[in-house]
């Protein structure tokens, strides 16, 4: 598990119960209309922004939007993924969704945090420059006042 991510039951139990019905007619349609993918996704596109918020509570509020928008396009362009779900006693497609959602979070935010490490070490390390570096630049009274 990547730090800073909140695991659980409650989590996983709040997002159940506020997942919609499974649509069976728009995962049915898939296969022959792939354009359904959108219509799906939108059913579920709340219900999948509250569980992954919920899962990283950790994380800056702006990173789980973009993780959240990344994994909705990701659903998106997989309607042959969807499709497999199939209707039938002890079928759960909430729990299929929450999973390939949760799979494209992890992703993403690997993907995330790669990015960030790239543009740090770019800019010249892993620090941040320290207040003694700093304090140099600045003229003497401004400099004695630190």
């Amino acid at each position: 598990m990547l730090p800073g991510l909140a695991g659980g039951g409650d989590v996983h139990t709040a997002a159940m119960q506020a997942f919609p019905d499974t649509r069976w007619s728009l995962i049915a349609a898939l296969p022959g209309q792939p354009q359904q993918v959108a219509a799906l996704v939108g059913v579920y596109a709340d219900a999948i922004a509250a569980y992954l918020r919920g899962k990283l509570a950790g994380e800056r509020a702006e990173r789980i939007d973009d993780v959240v928008q990344e994994v909705l396009l990701d659903l998106l362009r997989k309607p042959e993924v969807l499709a497999q779900a199939q209707p039938g006693q002890g079928s759960r497609f909430r729990y299929y969704l929450m999973n390939l959602a949760w799979l494209a979070a992890l992703n993403a935010l690997r993907r995330h945090r790669h990015h960030e490490q790239d543009r740090a070490a770019e800019a010249g390390g892993d620090e941040p420059p320290r207040v003694e570096g700093l304090a140099a630049d600045l003229p003497p009274p401004e400099r004695a006042a630190m």
